[in-house]
């Protein structure tokens, strides 16, 4: 199926990437399943895609990963997803603060 959104990835989303799958070939591959689904429909069941408000970011949409760990990301333009940061929504990786 071809996307409906290109995905462009901030600096900080980067970072967070690199540093949370460094030794986890297993979290590498659920990230870029999911990241492909996001890309062809954000709002499928399976991301459980919602809105939050994230001091220093606004209004954003948050996307399960996993059970913990969530991609938060905003639409620029009409077929532009925006990706802020990736990290756990509980614990030393919260990207919520």
């Amino acid at each position: 199926m071809k996307n409906k959104y290109t995905l462009h990835l901030s600096v900080e989303f980067y970072r967070d990437v690199k540093k949370l799958t460094k030794k986890n070939s297993k979290l590498k591959y659920e990230l870029n399943h999911k990241l492909k689904l996001l890309a062809e429909d954000p709002f499928v069941g399976s991301l459980h895609t919602h809105n939050v408000e994230v001091s220093g970011y606004g209004k954003v949409y948050s996307s399960r990963i996993s059970k913990d760990l969530r991609v938060l990301w905003i639409f620029k333009g009409k077929q532009i997803i925006l990706l802020h940061r990736f990290g756990g929504h509980s614990g030393n990786s919260n990207i919520y603060r």
